[in-house]
């Protein structure tokens, strides 16, 4: 017998909302049947999923040297959290963590000259109201002059290409890259 969503009560999809944040989904089930019930009987919950569920994710905490010598080594130091309840599945197979942070010296004209990958700091594990903090040790491999640092999460299976789009309001290139702050390289 198919189930039209019209008998199922408004705890049941209290139940079922509550244990899918628990369980960290990213996604909620709306198949034919269980629509009417969760836009007649459980809209605010559906409106709460919209606003909460699935994974937000962004750097709050970044510490980034202001000046640093060409050929020398540069420490970074940054803090992401997720304001969402799903994780991101970047350790699942098909991805095969693929997603990692990267840090991009940019040039006046905003093109990449350096990209630092930092595969230590794993997305896959940033749970809401659990940040996650990393120390990461950069050489600066370009040439003396003025840049820009930015910050992304690239998909390493595409040539470091920004590949997650960050939970941020800010100042992103063409290409996905936040834009953090100046650096003179000497």
């Amino acid at each position: 017998m198919e189930n039209t969503g019209r008998g199922i009560r408004k705890d049941v999809r209290q139940g079922e909302f509550d244990s899918s944040a628990e369980a960290c989904v990213n996604m909620m089930d709306f198949r034919i049947g269980d629509i009417e019930s969760w836009f007649s009987k459980a809209f605010n919950l559906t409106q709460r999923f919209i606003s909460e569920g699935g994974y937000r994710l962004y750097p709050d905490q970044v510490y980034l040297p202001e000046k640093v010598n060409n050929g020398a080594e540069a420490m970074i130091t940054h803090r992401w959290r997720n304001m969402g309840w799903g994780y991101f599945p970047n350790n699942i197979p098909q991805w095969n963590y693929k997603y990692k942070v990267a840090f991009a010296l940019l040039d006046g004209n905003g093109n990449v000259k350096k990209i630092i990958i930092d595969t230590k700091a794993e997305p896959s594990a940033w749970l809401k109201n659990s940040p996650a903090t990393y120390e990461l040790k950069a050489n600066i491999g370009v040439p003396a002059g003025s840049y820009t640092w930015a910050v992304a999460i690239v998909d390493t299976t595409k040539e470091n290409q920004p590949g997650i789009k960050l939970a941020v309001n800010g100042d992103i290139t063409s290409t996905g890259w936040l834009k953090l702050m100046d650096v003179a390289v000497q």
